[in-house]
């Protein structure tokens, strides 16, 4: 996935005595924050999670550590959508 999203970044500075870079996306184009492949894939990590959680009454017990869990997996999946 890393190296998928790797060759779609194009990185450009936008002044070259300025050390801002610029990254540009090549050839995707994204209408909708569902539509990035990053977002997608923590998405399935978040089902995958809960899946987990799920799957183990014993595991389940532990509030806290189920809480934090499920906290993470939700926080990679609402980190990945742009915010204007």
């Amino acid at each position: 996935m890393l190296a998928g999203l790797l060759s779609l970044l194009s990185l450009s500075s936008s002044n070259p005595s300025n050390q801002a870079t610029q990254v540009t996306l090549l050839s995707m184009k994204i209408t909708r924050f569902e539509d990035i492949e990053a977002w997608q894939e923590a998405r399935k990590l978040v089902n995958l999670v809960y899946d987990a959680i799920n799957a183990n009454v014993i595991f389940q017990k532990d509030f806290r550590l189920v809480n934090q869990l499920q906290g993470a997996a939700v926080s990679s999946m609402a980190n990945t959508c742009p915010v204007k």
